[in-house]
């Protein structure tokens, strides 16, 4: 099991709407000015709506050090699942959220069973 540093247990949530008519370009740029401001913390950057659609910026914040949190909190069957787990590890999110209802209690992390840790964090160290 990977441990955290005290740094690591600090999440900054970079929750920026484009709601109020803000286009997805200063979204991303928000973001990536709280990344700068951040570079060098340790901190953990938690991503949820800037994401959809910009997997690249996962790429973006890790170039300033900082680790992700995709808070994707992604909803779907299976397989579906499966095939976001794929794209999505090209983009290396340290962590990520996913929903799973009605999976079978033999597919939940065990801690004697590290290569099935695919639904905990860090997400992506395998596919589900």
């Amino acid at each position: 099991m990977t441990k955290l540093s005290p740094a690591e247990r600090i999440i900054v949530a970079a929750d920026f709407s484009t709601y109020d008519s803000h286009a997805d370009d200063w979204v991303e740029q928000q973001v990536l000015e709280l990344a700068k401001r951040l570079q060098g913390t340790g901190v953990i950057l938690k991503l949820n709506s800037a994401l959809r659609g910009n997997y690249g910026l996962i790429r973006k914040v890790h170039d300033y050090g900082l680790k992700v949190f995709a808070d994707l909190k992604l909803v779907d069957i299976f397989a579906t699942l499966q095939d976001d787990v794929r794209i999505l590890r090209r983009y290396k999110p340290d962590f990520l959220t996913l929903y799973l209802p009605g999976l079978p209690a033999s597919y939940y992390p065990h801690p004697d069973r590290e290569s099935e840790v695919a639904l905990t964090l860090p997400a992506l160290k395998s596919e589900l």
